[in-house]
């Protein structure tokens, strides 16, 4: 299940529904991109099309960058998309540990969404330690 929430008179929210969003663009599809192996080879196995001139397209540059989202346990982007968008995503786990998808939020550029999230960083590491749910 998806659920897209919009605040009222933003018209430039994105995605829209039924819109794909290439994986390599998005702060959540890069981090389940750094915790699925074949899948992320099979991904860089193509041309990364750029969206926008902030995108990652290089596959090895990618690739660590993905790798690097996963060990860190937060995925972000900014402008990657959408220019003057940012998104930041967590890990969704089983019960088991294994990431199964990933929850995301994005906001105009403005609300520093980064900023807000790197301040929280001391909490969400004690909050992994202590349960499987990110």
């Amino acid at each position: 299940m998806l659920c897209l929430v919009q605040r009222p008179g933003d018209a430039d929210a994105r995605p829209h529904r039924r819109e794909l969003v290439p994986a390599h663009s998005s702060a959540g599809g890069t981090l389940l991109l750094g915790h699925r192996d074949r899948w992320r080879e099979s991904v860089l196995g193509f041309p990364l099309e750029p969206v926008t001139e902030r995108m990652i397209v290089d596959a090895d540059t990618l690739r660590a960058d993905c790798v690097a989202r996963a060990d860190r346990g937060i995925g972000y982007e900014s402008g990657e998309y959408l220019p003057g968008r940012e998104s930041i995503a967590a890990p969704v786990r089983d019960p088991s540990g294994e990431v199964v998808a990933a929850v995301a939020v994005t906001g105009a550029a403005e609300l520093r969404i980064r900023e807000r999230a790197d301040a929280c960083a001391p909490r969400r590491r004690r909050s992994r330690r202590g349960s499987s749910a990110t």
